[in-house]
C-alpha cells in the first residue's frame, strides 16, 4: 500500500519467487481423477494476474472480498482443462471447469473448487511446452513482492521504494531485481551458444 501511494507505481503483488521463471511441480487430485497426477504449481495473491496482464477465460480471479478464495479456491490454465478432457462435452467451453473439485496434496492438504480459468502463460523456459499449471494462495509462502512502474523518472522511482522498504524493514536490504533483466540473463547463454554455432558454420562455409 505504502508503495502504490507513488505516482509511478501502477500496481504491486505478491507471488512465491519468480513464477515468470521457474516453478515448482506438485502432487494433486483434480475432480475425475482417481490416483492424482503432477501439475505446476504457481503461488500468486489477487493481484498478480493483473499485474502480468494474464486475462481471465472463464469463471473469476481470485477476491480480497472472499475469504474462502486464500484457502479452498483453484484457478487453471487453459492447458490443464483441456488436458483434464473437462471440456470433451463442450469443446469451445472452459466454464465448465467452474466448481469443479480439486485436492492439492503434498506439504499442503487443501480441498477446494476451481474458481477460473486463465490464458496460457510461460511460467519456464520457452523452448518448454506450456504444462497443466494450477494458480493457489499460500499466504506464508509469497516471498516476492511485485512492482509494477510506469515508464520515466525511473531513478526517482527507485530511490522512493528503497526509502518506504527502510521505513518497514530496516534489517534487510533493499535489492530489486527487473524481469526483462533476468529473463535476459536466463537467455544469454542460448544466444552465447547460438553465435559460436553461427560462427562455427560461416567458417565451415568458408573451407
Amino acid at each position: 500500500e505504502a508503495f502504490s501511494r507513488h505516482p509511478n507505481i501502477k500496481m504491486t503483488a505478491f507471488a512465491g519467487g519468480n513464477p515468470y521463471i521457474t516453478t515448482g511441480r506438485v502432487r494433486v487430485i483434480p475432480e475425475g481423477v482417481t490416483e492424482g497426477m503432477e501439475m505446476l504449481y504457481v503461488n500468486a495473491d489477487e493481484d498478480f494476474l493483473d499485474l502480468s496482464g494474464v486475462k481471465i477465460l472463464a469463471g473469476r480471479n481470485f477476491s480480497k472480498a472472499v475469504a474462502s478464495d486464500s484457502v479452498e479456491a483453484f484457478i487453471l490454465n487453459e492447458t490443464a482443462v483441456r488436458h483434464l478432457g473437462w471440456d470433451q462435452n463442450a469443446p469451445n467451453s472452459l466454464d465448465v471447469a467452474i466448481g469443479k473439485t480439486f485436492i492439492w496434496q503434498g506439504g499442503v492438504q487443501r480441498t477446494g473448487k476451481v474458481i477460473g480459468v486463465v490464458e496460457n502463460f510461460h511460467t519456464n523456459s520457452l523452448h518448454q511446452a506450456i504444462a497443466p499449471t494450477f494458480i493457489a494462495i499460500r499466504r506464508e509462502k509469497l516471498f516476492g513482492l511485485f512492482v509494477k512502474i510506469r515508464p520515466g523518472n525511473l531513478n526517482e522511482t527507485m530511490l522512493f521504494l528503497e526509502k518506504t522498504w527502510k521505513t518497514f524493514v530496516p534489517n534487510r536490504s533493499f535489492e530489486p531485481h527487473f524481469v526483462d533483466e533476468e529473463l535476459n540473463r536466463m537467455y544469454a547463454s542460448e544466444k552465447q551458444l547460438s553465435q559460436w554455432f553461427t560462427l562455427f558454420f560461416a567458417l565451415t562455409i568458408s573451407i
